[in-house]
Formats: structure tokens, sequence, C-alpha cells
């Protein structure tokens, strides 16, 4: 997803396009909390469909609703796509790799 030319025109010198390959994990990185971060990990290193108790065995069995916090937060930034890793936002951080 890309912005038009008039958006970015409208957000004028505020805009500043989103890193790309392994800086965009890495920005993603920087930002999130440990949890949110361990279960992103999780699912690019293995992007498959998850189940609840298969994610909170991997990543440390932290609180049921702590659990539920760092998977909505990813869902909303739009990471996570469901119970696994968007599949857009995991070919957006491998594609300098795979060149």
């Amino acid at each position: 997803i890309v912005p038009t030319e008039a958006g970015i025109a409208a957000l004028g010198d505020s805009y500043e396009p989103l890193p790309t390959g392994a800086a965009l994990l890495d920005m993603w990185m920087e930002r999130l909390p440990s949890l949110a971060k361990r279960v992103l990990q999780l699912m690019i290193d293995h992007p498959l469909e998850w189940e609840r108790e298969d994610i909170s065995r991997n990543v440390g069995d932290p609180a049921p609703s702590t659990l539920r916090a760092a998977l909505a937060d990813l869902r909303k930034l739009g990471l996570v796509d469901g119970w696994r890793i968007d599949p857009d936002f995991l070919s957006a951080i491998t594609e300098n790799a795979r060149r």
C-alpha cells in the first residue's frame, strides 16, 4: 500500500515513507513491547496458522490477557492477520532478502 501523490502533498513536510525490507522489521521491533516482539518473531520464523495455546507455550506462557493484548496490538498495526503473520507484511520484510 502506498500513498497517492495528492496524499503525500497534503501531508507536506511531515511525510516520511516507511523503510523496506529488514529495516521495516527493525523499525517495528524497536517500537513493540517485549511480548509483542516475541510473538511477531515467532510468526516470522514459522509463518503458519497458529493456535493460541501454541503461541503462548512458545513465547513463555504469559497471562492469557497479556497475550490477547499483544495479539490485538499486532493485529491493529497490520502485522498479524488472525493467528498468523500478515502475508503482505512478511513479503515486505523479506523483499530485499530474496534479491
